[in-house]
């Protein structure tokens, strides 16, 4: 219900009430009604001059190319499960724009997406490593002997992506403008029915949980064209630290009925890039359609505790999570007059 109510409250704040004039999809653009969000600028004198964008509605496709992988490791030797969870999150990718100019070079950009998962399969490798000392009476000494045990199986996932952002844009005299944002984002997948077992007795009710809720600062550079009957945007963003709370539970890793819970994970080395396109122009009156391209990667590595609370084992592993994304779709505006 949490995650829920912020996103509404985020897509909310987007509709910033519209005047008569919000027809008029570019060139000199009317006065917005967010007295709270110019004043945060502004003097009185200056917010006559704040000027708001039509809201634009995205609709497209997103997938993970080549997908997502969660990878763990214990950081001790004499008995570790190593493995990794690689699956595919995809399905219709909704978002929505709002951007406000509040002077001639500065302005607010706001973006709430929301992904619409399809059913997908993902697949689990992990390796049980079990050491332990025999005695060699050849030898007279103990000799380390290492016992190797391979387990894969697959899920069934369901993704639960969304994120929220808002961005100050300045805009240069040259080709780029710069921007500078924060970003709040939830991921996770639900992974569950396993099927296809190899290596380990497990039960058909174990499932795994993967959720990595990131709040991302960043900066980077926008070329923004814009016409009363064409609008061109290229950006690019970024930041080279991802501070983000992670967490992997598990049941039946450990053993049938065990449930392995890795709780308040933390990068510790993580950077994430976006880059992205679109391009729209007049259709219908002042609506506008067009098209838009989205490429985006997150990378990060860290420790985080592990448990079994059934037989009170604890340790710190090491992992290592890897999403690359690719998105197309429209995006289109709609002309009105507002009563307020």
């Amino acid at each position: 219900m949490r995650k829920a109510a912020i996103f509404l409250i985020a897509i909310g704040s987007l509709f910033i009430p519209p005047t008569t004039a919000d027809a008029q999809v570019f060139g000199e653009l009317p006065r917005t009604g967010a007295p709270f969000i110019r004043g945060l600028f502004l003097g009185a004198g200056d917010a006559l001059a704040a000027s708001s964008s039509p809201l634009r509605f995205y609709v497209g496709w997103l997938e993970a190319t080549p997908g997502a992988c969660w990878r763990f490791e214990p950081q001790q030797t004499e008995a570790l499960t190593v493995g990794e969870h690689k699956w595919r999150p995809a399905g219709v990718w909704l978002g929505l724009a709002k951007s406000l100019d509040i002077r001639e070079r500065w302005g607010f950009n706001a973006h709430a997406w929301f992904l619409i998962p399809v059913n997908g399969r993902a697949e689990e490798a992990d390796v049980i490593v079990r050491s332990f000392l025999i005695f060699n009476p050849s030898q007279e000494e103990d000799v380390l002997v290492r016992n190797v045990q391979p387990i894969t199986k697959f899920w069934d996932i369901y993704t639960d992506w969304w994120y929220v952002d808002g961005e100050i844009a300045w805009k240069g005299s040259g080709l780029f403008g710069v921007l500078a944002g924060f970003r709040y984002e939830h991921f996770s997948t639900r992974f569950k029915n396993p099927s296809d077992v190899r290596g380990f007795v497990l039960s058909s009710q174990d499932t795994a949980d993967i959720t990595i809720i990131s709040y991302k600062p960043y900066i980077g550079i926008q070329h923004k064209y814009d016409s009363p009957t064409t609008m061109l945007s290229v950006r690019a963003i970024g930041f080279p630290y991802v501070p983000a709370d992670l967490e992997h539970v598990e049941t039946g890793e450990a053993g049938l009925g065990y449930r392995t819970e890795s709780k308040r994970g933390r990068f510790t080395g993580s950077y994430f890039v976006e880059l992205a396109a679109e391009y729209a122009t007049r259709a219908f009156g002042d609506s506008q359609v067009g098209a838009f391209v989205r490429w985006n990667l997150l990378e990060g590595r860290g420790l985080i505790p592990v448990e079994i609370p059934r037989i009170g084992f604890s340790e710190e592993n090491l992992f290592s999570f890897h999403r690359n994304t690719l998105s197309f779709g429209g995006n289109f505006t709609l002309s009105f007059i507002s009563p307020l």
